[in-house]
C-alpha cells in the first residue's frame, strides 16, 4: 500500500494505520491504553485535536514518533531545529515537492541517514 497522496486528518490517519495493520478498534485501544470510545471518536472525527498523551500513546502503538502522527508536533520540532539557513532551505524544498518526489527523496535520505556500521578490528595472527 502506498502512503497517502492527499492530506489526512488525524482521525483519518489513525483509521488508515489501524486498518492497514488489520486491527480492530478494540485492539488499538488495548495496545495504546486509550478507550475504544476515544478511538472511535478520533476516527469519526468527533475529536479533532487529541491531547498530547493520546498522541504519544497512539504513536507508540503504531511504532511511530508523535510528530509522524500529529503535524502539531512536527511543527514544534521544525521550529526548534530549523536553526540554520541550510535547514530552512531544505525544509522549503521538501514542502514544494510532489508526493511522488517526496517518497523518492525519503527513500534516498533513509539510506544516507543510516548510521555507519562500526568497523571491526581485525586481529593479527
Amino acid at each position: 500500500m502506498t502512503p497517502f497522496a492527499q492530506p489526512m486528518t488525524f482521525g483519518a490517519l489513525v483509521l488508515h494505520l489501524r486498518v492497514q495493520r488489520g486491527w480492530t478498534q478494540e485492539q488499538l485501544a488495548r495496545l495504546s491504553g486509550i478507550t475504544v470510545g476515544s478511538v472511535s471518536n478520533l476516527e469519526r472525527e468527533r475529536t479533532l485535536l487529541p491531547n498530547a498523551d493520546t498522541v504519544e500513546r497512539l504513536a507508540a502503538a503504531f511504532g511511530l514518533e508523535p510528530e509522524e502522527l500529529d503535524p502539531r508536533w512536527l511543527a514544534e520540532r521544525v521550529i526548534a531545529q530549523a536553526s540554520s539557513l541550510a535547514r530552512r532551505q531544505a525544509i522549503k524544498v521538501v514542502l514544494e515537492l510532489s508526493e511522488r518526489q517526496v517518497q523518492m527523496a525519503l527513500a534516498q535520505l533513509t539510506v544516507v541517514a543510516r548510521p555507519a556500521k562500526p568497523e571491526r578490528k581485525r586481529r593479527r595472527r
